[in-house]
């Protein structure tokens, strides 16, 4: 039915009913809501444009970089399967403070046109202030896409002094340490070859000098973490500051269509995996991690040698100062995002490395189109991935942006995370593009079938590293199949 058909139809019941009793109209009107409703609900939204906004500590050019993990940039992986029409990239000045970026958006929106607003972090709660703020550019915002928002702020902006100077100080422990350790690691060579017996001249080594000598010139940097506090508007992005107040007392855009998008990683090493997204390194991250557990090994065998041996105390008690702060990092990155409780303990809660999903919350829950969370996705590489984007493009298809043109969209759609950590459950979703209802799943893990019923959900944990290759089958109600499939990494994590 079209719509130019059905209010024709519309019109001509109520010129008939006109007269009718009292009980005749209320029921038609009863009939009109839940016919129009669909009709309208289902109408294309009206845009021209899509006007992607950068975050806090990025510009313009994160939307337009290659990324190595979807090999194109976050635009064209979008415009491949989203109609955005045209794209529209306004810099948002990381060197000005929230209020200046909101004018300096009003005044780009009221050049003209018509705007679906995409914004990572900060550039959503701009994209909101726009619209709240400013009445007269409400007409050329037709919906926001919020990815990672801290709407309710983040206890980072006010705790990051102090991550800072525990970064610098673990930062300066290593380096000591690595010093201490090479020297150690001389002496200890010298001592095995002049007084140890010929048979056994190369135990030293074997014993120490390998694991002493591996680490060293080798580096454990986290000093690009620094760059979060760098620019002016962190104040703006503290739980009580006058922005975050502003913008949660107002909710005039609750009937506005909206979508949120959020993150979560674990705790532990959350630290370098942000370090990670932050050089745009991302696939190496398990690298990392094994660096940083080669080096709790190094500083702990550098420490009992030293402490065993009186010339090189002093070098075990670098190596000792090192392991500790090393060890501690965790736990005093999670004290810089989600802050701590009444009795001072670090508040073990969900994040993204940068925000407490708490704090990710829309004011209005109301009216909002689309709501996701990413699992293994952290706060700077949600749009670096096809974890992070697959759920953009989902939420653009709930505000009713239409599929590109010539988009091939798979039979079935497997939602969920494309990274996972040994040992952790994880959960997937089969989305049927076609067919007809009810429809039968049989789920295979790595060529072994696992599950088969009429659950579109696959609960699954993986055990090893390496990669996992997740295909799924329906059968609709004419007994019609169609294949769905998902490649999925798996790294080390803490779950075992």
């Amino acid at each position: 039915m079209t719509l130019s058909f059905a209010v024709c139809s519309i019109a001509h019941a109520i010129a008939r009913f006109t007269a009718r009793p009292a009980t005749g109209r209320y029921l038609l009107v009863l009939f009109l809501t839940a016919l129009v409703r669909p009709i309208v609900a289902q109408s294309p939204l009206p845009y021209d444009r899509t006007s992607f906004l950068n975050g806090y500590s990025s510009d313009p050019s994160m939307w337009t970089t290659v990324y190595s993990n979807i090999g194109r940039t976050p635009s064209t992986y979008l415009g491949e399967r989203i109609d955005l029409r045209m794209t529209r990239y306004p810099n948002l000045d990381r060197m000005q403070r929230y209020t200046n970026q909101v004018s300096s958006l009003t005044s780009y929106l009221a050049a003209g046109g018509q705007h679906i607003l995409v914004g990572h972090s900060l550039g959503s709660l701009v994209a909101r202030g726009s619209y709240i703020d400013n009445s007269s550019v409400r007409p050329d915002i037709a919906a926001i896409l919020a990815i990672t928002p801290p709407h309710q702020g983040t206890p980072l902006a006010d705790n990051f002094p102090a991550l800072r100077s525990f970064l610098r100080d673990m930062q300066r422990r290593i380096q000591d340490a690595q010093a201490a350790a090479s020297v150690e690691s001389i002496i200890l060579d010298f001592i095995f070859a002049a007084f140890a017996p010929k048979q056994i001249t190369g135990l030293g080594p074997v014993l120490f000098g390998w694991i002493l000598k591996e680490l060293n010139g080798t580096q454990i940097d986290l000093n690009n973490l620094e760059q979060f506090g760098g620019f002016p508007a962190l104040a703006d992005l503290s739980p009580s500051s006058a922005a975050i107040a502003h913008l949660n007392s107002r909710l005039d855009d609750s009937n506005l269509p909206r979508a949120n998008i959020t993150a979560t990683i674990p705790i532990r090493n959350a630290a370098l995996r942000m370090y990670k997204s932050v050089i745009n390194d991302d696939e190496h991250f398990a690298d990392f991690v094994h660096l940083r557990n080669l080096a709790q090994s190094t500083f702990s065998t550098c420490k009992w040698v030293g402490y065993v041996m009186v010339v090189t105390w002093t070098a075990g008690r670098r190596c000792a100062y090192a392991r500790k702060t090393l060890g501690r990092l965790d736990e005093r990155y999670a004290r810089a995002v989600n802050g701590w409780d009444q009795y001072g303990n670090t508040r073990n809660i969900p994040f993204d490395g940068a925000v407490p999903y708490e704090r990710t919350r829309y004011p209005s829950s109301t009216g909002l189109a689309f709501a996701a969370n990413v699992n293994l996705v952290d706060h700077l590489n949600v749009y670096k991935t096809h974890a992070g984007l697959d759920q953009v493009a989902n939420a653009m298809r709930a505000l009713r942006m239409p599929e590109a043109p010539g988009a091939q969209q798979p039979p079935v759609t497997i939602s969920g995370p494309s990274q996972i950590e040994v040992g952790c459950p994880n959960s997937w979703f089969a989305i049927p593009n076609g067919g007809t209802a009810p429809y039968s799943y049989t789920w295979m893990v790595g060529g072994t079938p696992y599950d088969t019923g009429s659950d579109s959900q696959l609960n699954f944990t993986a055990l090893s590293q390496g990669t996992l290759y997740i295909t799924v089958t329906t059968h609709d109600a004419n007994g019609a199949a169609a294949t769905g499939s998902l490649t999925v990494t798996v790294i080390s994590g803490n779950c075992t």
